[in-house]
């Protein structure tokens, strides 16, 4: 059954489907999607309508969306967007989370993994009156649209409108693009008005990962250091920000061409690997990240360049250690005596002004004396050094 689709009557504002009318379908018949760039850390072609539903449950949440349905019911102001199958089922493009929150408040099968937030909401919706939520509004993409229509719609839709992508899911929607169509980087670039060349660093970092991960070199369940949105095993943007690094594009090899899905060679797997578990540390091999936060990215690319410190980096230790491990000896000596200095006078003055007890000044003495003999041992060393001179 077909509905007019009345452009002012909702939001999508995408002149690709502004002349498409609304399908109104059951509930039953509508599929989610396995493909989706934003699952694509989290579902495969192989995974199941019920392991789909958790992944969602768990990693996008979805509660927010089943108040507003139990509640309300359905808004035909927010049509799902699907994807025709021939067998009379609909896969869902668009609107994932909200098909998960009706498959929970119709108790459907592939939702039994949710029993509690299942009672919570049915409860919710009898409450309300049971406002409809099936049949559904939908956009509806057939086989006589081409694949650069419905591509070309999702990219417009997500990276470049206000209900953008995170940039793991950009990254994995230009790489979809690019093998599932006939459009090329610069055609998607032109598409989604990437003026910046973002669109080629996004794609460089997802083959880069990927390739990565095909290879055994990372394992993104294994990172401590987590990120948010599409991906939660790891920040995905501090691989594209490294990789924008020339010292860092040097040190694995990467290839030129932004859309090459092997950009390392082999012989630099092993590099590429090390890079990214200094990144984001190894559970499964005891390794810590050598950096603390993104702010540190570019002094580990700088430390790529030294073959010295990139033992250091293979030891597991972090970009800190190794910049004093490495520091000419001229600086440690100068930043460490006027740090110790400065440590010096602040707790002389303090006792100035301050009392210890008697028990407490006995165990500190001791370390007050270690103190005061490697003081005078490195005075001596520097008197002697300073008497070969004159």
């Amino acid at each position: 059954m077909y509905i007019p689709f009345w452009r002012k009557d909702i939001t999508m504002d995408n002149e690709l489907v502004k002349d498409k009318p609304l399908k109104l379908i059951e509930l039953k018949n509508l599929l989610l999607d396995n493909k989706n760039p934003r699952f694509a850390e989290y579902a495969s072609e192989d995974s199941t309508q019920r392991e789909i539903v958790n992944v969602i449950v768990k990693q996008f949440g979805v509660d927010d969306v089943l108040s507003s349905i139990a509640v309300s019911g359905y808004f035909s102001a927010e049509p799902l967007v699907c994807r025709e199958c021939q067998n009379g089922k609909y896969v869902v493009l668009e609107g994932n989370r909200r098909l998960v929150a009706m498959l929970l408040l119709s108790d459907s099968a592939s939702a039994v993994d949710h029993p509690q937030r299942i009672q919570r909401y049915q409860k919710i919706h009898r409450n309300h009156g049971e406002p409809p939520f099936s049949p559904t509004p939908a956009i509806v993409f057939t086989d006589s649209d081409s694949k650069e229509t419905l591509l070309s719609y999702l990219g417009v839709r997500h990276i470049v409108s206000t209900k953008q992508w995170d940039s793991f899911a950009k990254a994995a929607w230009v790489a979809t693009a690019l093998r599932d169509s006939e459009l090329n980087l610069e055609k998607i670039a032109e598409l989604i008005g990437d003026s910046r060349q973002t669109v080629k660093k996004l794609l460089s970092g997802y083959h880069f990962v990927k390739q990565l991960e095909d290879k055994s070199e990372f394992s993104p369940e294994h990172s401590t250091r987590k990120g948010r949105g599409s991906n939660t095993n790891y920040p995905f943007s501090w691989i594209y920000t490294i990789l924008s690094n020339p010292t860092a594009r040097g040190f694995v090899g990467l290839s030129e061409d932004p859309s090459d899905p092997e950009p390392v060679p082999e012989e630099r797997l092993d590099k590429a690997g090390l890079m990214v578990r200094a990144m984001f540390g190894d559970t499964s091999k005891g390794l810590n990240p050598a950096i603390n936060d993104s702010r540190q990215l570019q002094e580990l690319a700088k430390a790529l360049a030294s073959p010295e410190k990139v033992t250091y980096l293979r030891q597991g230790k972090s970009v800190r250690e190794i910049q004093r491990l490495t520091q000419p000896l001229v600086e440690l000596l100068g930043d460490a005596l006027v740090d110790i200095l400065s440590r010096l006078r602040e707790v002389t003055g303090r006792l100035n002004e301050e009392t210890l007890t008697p028990e407490i000044a006995g165990e500190l003495h001791k370390s007050a004396q270690g103190i005061k003999k490697q003081a005078e041992l490195l005075e001596r060393q520097i008197s002697d050094f300073h008497t070969q001179e004159r």
